[in-house]
């Protein structure tokens, strides 16, 4: 249908641009993907090969939330090869950060760190502050899940540093985050408290629903271990209950899991 009616095709590629808030509201994925397809679609029969691969590293965002892994990274692999042709670099290096964040997500944090690596080069490279925050952000994460704490938070510092110079609040609220894994690592259980109360202050403000649930299931998951044990049920609820709604379903997977670990220990101690 696209192919026979250009003016449908290039009404479909205007239109994802003003549905492009879905995610930053974390409103469900699934709806913003249908969108996306759609554009994908009619950026080909336009020829517009810039914006086609813009809404394919979207369309890998959604499965990445969607907890679609092997879909997530063919698509960004698809994206990858394209801007390495086209001679995209901070395309690339947007791709590479998506790929590493996907093998983290599924644990496998070498090959996580190997891309954010390639990705923090090809950005510091290219002078983008932008993305070579990001690329720490990612790295500091993944050094911190690896068990490398104090590397993480000389990463995560350097990360914090550059989107508070770009007045950039989202990346300001999930470095913290990392940050607040670091901190737990090391035993400073009130640093990392405090990381994250500071950084839920923010993203209330800022109306992020995925980072508000993420800041919950961490806050709970710190409580759980400092045996405040109903106050984190209490936070993990709330994080299960955004998760659910705005369809981040490996967040919520995860979420569930810690809950039924926290039931049964509940029922260990009642016995």
């Amino acid at each position: 249908m696209l192919r026979q009616d250009p003016n449908l095709a290039e009404l479909c590629n205007n239109c994802v641009s003003e549905a492009g808030f879905y995610l930053r509201l974390r409103r469900h994925p699934v709806e913003y993907l249908s969108w996306l397809q759609f554009a994908s679609e009619a950026a080909r029969v336009l020829e517009e090969p810039v914006v086609e691969n813009n809404h394919l590293g979207n369309i890998g965002n959604c499965y990445y939330l969607m907890g679609s892994f092997e879909q997530a990274i063919a698509t960004y692999h698809d994206c990858l090869h394209r801007y390495q042709d086209s001679g995209d670099f901070l395309g690339e290096a947007r791709t590479l950060t998506g790929i590493g964040a996907i093998y983290a997500a599924r644990d496998e944090r070498l090959i996580a760190i190997q891309y954010f690596e390639k990705s923090l080069g090809i950005a510091e490279a290219a002078g983008h502050q932008s993305l070579v925050a990001n690329a720490l952000l990612n790295l500091g994460g993944a050094y911190s899940d690896e068990g490398k704490p104090s590397e993480a938070l000389s990463v995560l510092q350097r990360s914090l540093e550059l989107f508070t110079a770009n007045n950039d609040l989202q990346g300001r609220i999930q470095v913290m985050n990392n940050l607040a894994s670091a901190y737990m690592m090391l035993g400073e259980q009130n640093k990392a408290i405090q990381q994250l109360v500071a950084a839920l202050q923010e993203a209330d403000r800022l109306g992020t629903k995925r980072e508000v649930a993420h800041l919950l299931g961490n806050l709970g998951v710190i409580f759980a271990g400092l045996q405040r044990i109903d106050e984190a049920i209490m936070l993990l609820n709330e994080s299960l209950d955004i998760s659910l709604l705005i369809g981040e379903l490996h967040l919520a997977n995860i979420t569930q899991q810690n809950l039924s670990i926290l039931s049964n220990r509940q029922k260990q101690v009642g016995s």
